[in-house]
């Protein structure tokens, strides 16, 4: 649990930073920063996965190029293993703030290889946080420990116990061993939507609470459904 304590206090330095409210904006000026072997890391509300992990940074994912075009791999409470474009996952990730970590070496060939097989071959899997605890191996996978296992995979690096890395140990652990260095963050923020104006009273407080209640269920949704 120390170990989980000094990497939840772990604070991720970038030399720039860029604010979006446009997911498909962000996503093209990214697209010209990462390659294969990126990792995304993100401070998330997700309640279950900071109490799991000890971690201010709640998920981790990868990037690699295909055909010219970026995808992100990640494994996710409700969805399991999966694969999306970098727009699709940034729009999903808003409002956030996100990480880039790019290696410090770009990968050869054949790592990139061995890396992108890994993270396609897990594809579907289910989602499993729990077994962070113990340790030990599920059926199911959570970010982190996906993630590391891709890095394994290629001979990147190595891990006694994969399913106890959580994105703030393995961003540390990258990060310190010199294997990456952190290239940006990118702040995603929601436009404000216009706000309606009712024609009298009553109309105006009928539209407050339809606003409230919505605002509400966003933020429950994102603090324990961890989406």
């Amino acid at each position: 649990m120390h170990a989980l304590l000094v990497a939840a206090a772990f604070t991720i330095s970038v030399p720039s930073s860029a604010t979006y409210t446009s997911p498909s904006t962000a996503a093209a000026d990214l697209a010209r920063q990462v390659r294969t072997g990126t990792l995304l890391v993100s401070k998330g509300d997700c309640v279950a996965v900071k109490v799991f992990t000890c971690s201010r940074y709640t998920h981790v994912a990868a990037v690699a190029r295909e055909n010219g075009r970026v995808y992100v791999y990640e494994s996710a409470n409700g969805h399991g293993v999966r694969r999306r474009t970098m727009e699709d996952y940034l729009d999903a990730e808003s409002p956030n703030v996100i990480y880039v970590l790019n290696p410090k070496q770009p990968y050869s060939p054949k790592r990139a290889k061995l890396f992108k097989q890994h993270l396609d071959g897990e594809l579907g899997r289910r989602y499993a946080i729990k077994h962070h605890f113990t340790g030990m191996r599920s059926d199911g996978v959570h970010c982190s420990e996906y993630i590391t296992d891709a890095l394994i995979s290629c001979r990147l690096m190595t891990a006694n116990r994969p399913s106890r890395v959580t994105p703030a140990s393995l961003a540390k652990g990258v990060l310190r061993s010199g294997l990456y260095e952190a290239a940006c963050a990118v702040e995603l923020k929601e436009d404000e939507p216009e706000h309606s104006v009712g024609d009298n009273r009553c109309e105006q407080l009928w539209i407050d609470t339809k606003t409230c209640t919505r605002n509400f269920c966003i933020k429950i949704r994102r603090l324990f459904a961890c989406r």
